[in-house]
């Protein structure tokens, strides 16, 4: 495996983790569930 390889896995790796990290608030913030009903 050539390091550029290994270097773009690495990148990957993170704007993964970072745009989970941004979107998994937003969908905790924004849905609420009252009463088994989503109340958005």
């Amino acid at each position: 495996m050539g390091i550029g390889f290994i270097v773009s896995l690495i990148v990957g790796g993170v704007m993964t983790v970072f745009i989970l990290a941004i979107a998994i608030p937003m969908e905790k913030k924004y849905i609420v569930r009252e009463n088994r009903k989503i109340n958005f």
